[in-house]
């Protein structure tokens, strides 16, 4: 099972919405932060996995009331500060996060956000890992041709594209997970 940080932000969390998260997660501490935002320790089943946009949704229709909801996985969250999610929270849009659109919106919406997320990946990855994302990206997400740029073996780029995932959380074999790098390390 994999490990997840759910943070739900609202002008000021409805305590029905605090029973809810936590009748999904009874063997999780649900924990306030402040009025507005409340933090939570997820397991994802792979069996049975819960649909937080579902959740998200659901949450929107019944309660009525804006709310933002980040669901990090375990290595992204261990990336980023609680502090630095917790200062970025309130200016995003109220809308539903997974961790790569959360990094996104951030670079997009935030600028002043963009060396924080850069001296991240950079002190987890080495420089060749993000090379590697930014090969990949040139090759337009094919493989053979990456690894033939990066004078590698396609086995070992898969190996180096298992890593940074495992690092990082970011799912580079996606065009999102890819463009968190190009944005940041191109731009």
């Amino acid at each position: 099972m994999d490990t997840l940080k759910l943070y739900i932000h609202q002008h000021q969390i409805d305590p029905e919405i605090i029973d809810l998260i936590q009748g999904l997660h009874p063997e999780n501490p649900l924990r306030m932060i402040n009025q507005n935002t409340l933090q939570i320790d997820a397991e994802l089943d792979l069996y049975e996995p819960l649909d937080y946009e579902e959740i998200y949704n659901l949450i929107l229709t019944d309660f009525d009331q804006p709310t933002c909801f980040i669901l990090l996985p375990k290595p992204l969250h261990a990336l980023l500060t609680e502090s630095f999610i917790l200062s970025t929270i309130d200016a995003l849009p109220k809308h539903y996060y997974q961790g790569e659109d959360y990094l996104l919106t951030l670079i997009k919406r935030s600028k002043e956000t963009i060396p924080t997320l850069q001296k991240a990946l950079s002190h987890r990855l080495e420089k060749s890992l993000i090379e590697t994302c930014l090969a990949m990206a040139d090759a337009n997400m094919n493989l053979s041709i990456a690894a033939k740029k990066l004078y590698m073996h396609r086995n070992s780029l898969h190996y180096r594209i298992d890593k940074i995932i495992e690092e990082t959380g970011i799912n580079i074999k996606t065009f999102k997970g890819l463009s968190v790098f190009t944005q940041l390390f191109r731009h």
